[in-house]
Parts: structure tokens; sequence; C-alpha cells
């Protein structure tokens, strides 16, 4: 090959590597830069920037889409480190719009006398290694977000059956308590501690909706009734200052689900954005149809949800409002969060800012001609009865307030401690035992084995389940041969009700 096309031949290797390079003297000004270089910057080298001036004329810029400091740029760490540099930091963002993550590695070219010459810069375009390893990076954090919600939806459906154990004892001596009570302050009294435990059970029943572990039998709900019944609501009990709209878009729409479950998504949400709301404002609950679903959006005017906040806005116990009267239990969204879930919905920040958020949740229509579910609700009254009932609850409240409330009622009443217990009480003494209470999770034997080990020793064996967790095994505690599941927390005129029907001949 002849001498004379060697510089060519070097320019044409030069220029089709899969890189950028920039070469400049040690003043920093350009002494060469190949095609690729252009590519990645999306302009050709420019010969009229130095040292201090690199980062505007390019485009330069750190991950966080600010100014690249001059004094953090390949150059200039070359020239003072006197050998080979990387920097894996940079994002070009070129003129026409694109971003490009860069890589740089700049090596110092140094005289006999260990001078810097010139720096030689190769640019490596890592935009797909980087965004690949954002999203390795998104991919598990959602899923650590997923394990966190995960276990303290186990954690929460804990705590709640262990509440509704301790709600039912009080429900049931509160009832006891009041058998043949005349005073009207006394009385007064027990009918608020019933008020109480029945708050307190809404509270339960948030905790178990988080975790997913009430039952859902899904029915059809008329979901602009729902708009529209807690639009009227709010419209008289909010601040006068925030004016309420309802924009029904989805006329005549029902979704799959329990009314009083999403009547509480909806609330919430209307509670949790009056709260954001400081002062005059506006609040919109807006209705469209999407195919197969039917979309909500609760659109408010108040100041936004704090970055600090949005990562873990649906766990339990987070709330926005950390001071002052209107301090929640951060129970609301965690609530929403766990009904939208179980109804196979999905609820989302749609937007938020100093301006305002945009709440929305999707749930799946109910197909043509599904019922509209009609709820009706009819107080349990005490209810006398004879014979002997067993009793098994590993919460000792439960057994003491069932033993006094029962026999208050005319039963004769035994108990036990644990599925075992109760299964060796019945083997010795099931002539006398007219039927058996059982509570679906206990140490030793659970409910479901207990019942399969009572029906070996009597297959005609009276059942009625009670359980803190009602873990939507409603059909499941009939197939192991029980005749009802009663959850809790019950008074004693729930479980009379509960004992005459099961008592009742068949």
């Amino acid at each position: 090959m002849a001498a004379s096309a060697l510089p060519d031949l070097a320019s044409l290797i030069l220029d089709n590597l899969p890189l950028g390079l920039w070469v400049a003297d040690a003043k920093g000004e350009l002494l060469y830069a190949n095609a690729e270089f252009q590519e990645i910057m999306g302009m050709g080298a420019r010969d009229d920037v130095a040292v201090g001036g690199y980062a505007e004329p390019y485009g330069i810029c750190d991950r966080d889409g600010q100014p690249y400091p001059e004094s953090r740029m390949p150059f200039v760490q070359a020239m003072q480190a006197r050998t080979t540099v990387v920097v894996d930091d940079i994002v070009i963002h070129r003129r026409d719009g694109r971003r490009v993550n860069v890589r740089a590695t700049a090596r110092p070219q140094l005289d006999a006398s260990g001078a810097v010459q010139s720096v030689v810069i190769a640019f490596f375009d890592i935009t797909r290694e980087v965004e690949a390893e954002r999203a390795r990076a998104h991919s598990e954090s959602q899923q650590r977000h997923t394990q966190r919600l995960e276990a303290l939806g186990k954690l929460a459906g804990g705590i709640a059956h262990d509440f509704n154990n301790l709600l039912a004892g009080i429900k049931m001596l509160a009832s006891h308590v009041r058998l043949g009570e005349e005073d009207p302050a006394r009385l007064s009294s027990l009918r608020y501690i019933d008020d109480i435990t029945d708050r307190g059970a809404e509270l339960t029943r948030a905790l178990l909706r988080f975790a997913q572990k009430e039952s859902n039998h899904p029915r059809a709900v008329d979901f602009d009734a729902v708009i529209r019944d807690t639009v009227e609501l709010a419209q008289r009990t909010i601040d006068r200052r925030i004016e309420v709209i309802a924009d029904l878009g989805a006329p005549g729409a029902t979704i799959l689900g329990h009314r009083p479950q999403v009547e509480q998504v909806v609330m919430n949400l209307v509670v949790n954005a009056r709260d954001a709301i400081p002062g005059a404002g506006r609040l919109i609950l807006r209705t469209r149809s999407d195919g197969d679903h039917v979309v909500l959006e609760v659109e408010d005017t108040g100041t936004g949800i704090e970055p600090r906040v949005m990562a873990r806005l649906f766990e339990p116990y987070v709330t926005t409002k950390d001071v002052g009267p209107l301090k929640g239990t951060g129970l609301g969204l965690a609530m929403v969060y766990g009904i939208v879930q179980s109804h196979d919905g999905t609820v989302e920040v749609a937007h938020t800012g100093p301006r305002g958020t945009i709440m929305r949740v999707r749930l799946p229509r109910a197909p043509p001609g599904t019922a509209v579910e009609a709820v009706a609700v009819v107080p349990a009254r005490l209810r006398g009865g004879a014979g002997t009932i067993l009793f098994a609850d590993d919460e000792p409240l439960m057994c003491e307030a069932a033993r006094r409330g029962l026999r208050g009622l005319g039963y004769e009443v035994v108990t036990a401690e644990d599925g075992a217990r109760a299964v060796e009480i019945y083997q010795r003494e099931r002539e006398r035992i007219s039927a058996v209470v059982l509570d679906v999770a206990m140490p030793n034997m659970g409910g479901v084995e207990a019942m399969e080990q009572l029906r070996l020793l009597d297959p005609t064996v009276r059942v009625l389940f009670t359980t803190g967790l009602t873990l939507g095994t409603d059909a499941a505690a009939l197939a192991a041969g029980a005749h009802a599941l009663l959850p809790k927390p019950y008074d004693l005129g729930a479980l009379s009700e509960a004992l005459e029907r099961l008592l009742a001949p068949h």
C-alpha cells in the first residue's frame, strides 16, 4: 500500500469506530473529532470552545438534568490526575431533543518530560445500558413495594383478627349486662359501648380490606347511585367553601362489588381530597366508561401530595395530615387500595401538583343482566334457648363472655381453648352437647380441622363457625360441615339468633 494512502485509511478507520473520539491539546482546544463523536453529540465538534466552557455548547448535563460541572469534565480530571479517567454519569441533551447517556474515558498523552501534550477522550453511548439498569431498578423497587405491602397486609390481618376477638368479647359482655337492666342511664351507657365497638369494627374492616382477607362475593352495584349519594352527603357535611360537583359520564353503569365497600372507597377519596384543600376550593367526582371498566376520577384544588409521601401513599398509617385537628390515622387510602385490589381494579395518582390532585380508580363492569345489590340490615334480637353449647375460642375473653351471655339466655356452656380440646370434650360429653361453636383460627387445631374430627365422631354434629378474619371461605366452611359462619365482632343477639337457626328442627 502506498504511503500516501495511509492517512486516508486511518481516517476511514477512526470514523467507523463504534465510539466517539475527541482530541484536544493541553489548553483544551480541539485537535480532532471523528464522525461517531458528531453522531453522539448531535452536532459537529466545535473549535470555538475550550476548558471552562464545554457544558453549554454541547448540552452536557448530569443525570439530574443540570449542566455538568466544568471541574468534573473528563478533560479536566485527566489533566489533573495525569492518568486515565473514566466518567459515566454524563447525559448529552442534543438539540433535536434526544438524550444520550455517555461513558467517557479520558487518557492524557505525555511527552518525554512527563508534561501533558494532549488528551484523547473516547465517548461510548451507554443509553441502552442505563435504561436497562433503570428498568431493572424500577422492577426491583416495585417488587420490594409489593412484598412490603404483602407483609403489611399479613400484619394488618393478624391485628384485625385479635382486635375483632376483643371487640366481640366486649359486645357480648355488654349484651349480657343489658339483660334485665332497666336504669335508663345504664342502658344509655351500654348502647354507647355498643356504638364504640361498632366503630372499632369499622377499623378492623379497613385493615382486613387492606389485607384482602374480607369475604368478597361481588354483586352488581349502581355506580352512579353511589356517586350521587356520596356527593349529596358531602354537600351537606363538607365546609361550604368547598364546591362538590358530580360529573357523571357513565350513566347506568354497574360494577361488580359490595356497595358498602364501594361507598367506602368513594367517601375516603372525597375526605382525602377535602383535607387537601386549605380553605375555599372545588372537588369534582367524574365518571366515564372505558371498555369493560368504569373509571372514577376524584379531582381537588388542594396543595398536592408531597414527594416523601408518594412512594408509600397506599400503605397503612401513612398520612398527609401530620398536625392539627385534621390529623388522620393513615388508613383511608390503604383501605381504598385494599378494596379496589380485591375488586380486580386499580387505583393510582393520575396527577398531583401545587394546584391539585386527581385520584383515578378503575373497576370492572358487571356483566349485563346482573341483579343490582340491595342491602337490608335487620337488627339482631336476643333469643332464649336451651341445651348445652360447646364454645371453642383461643381468646379467654370470648369464652367468658359467651359463658355469661348464653347462660343468661338459658343455655349451659362448656368452653375450650382450641380445636383439639373441643374434640376431646365432645368425645367425652357429646350426649349432652346440642351444638358446637368453633373459631376458625385457633392454635394447635383450627376450626376446620376440628370440624373434620367432630364429623368422624358424629356425622350429625351441628357446628357454627365464627371468625375474626372473614377469609372469603363461607362456602368452604359449609363444605367442611359447618351449618353457618358468624363474623366477629358479633353481639349476644347475633349469636343467639345463629344458635336458634342452628338448633331448629330440620
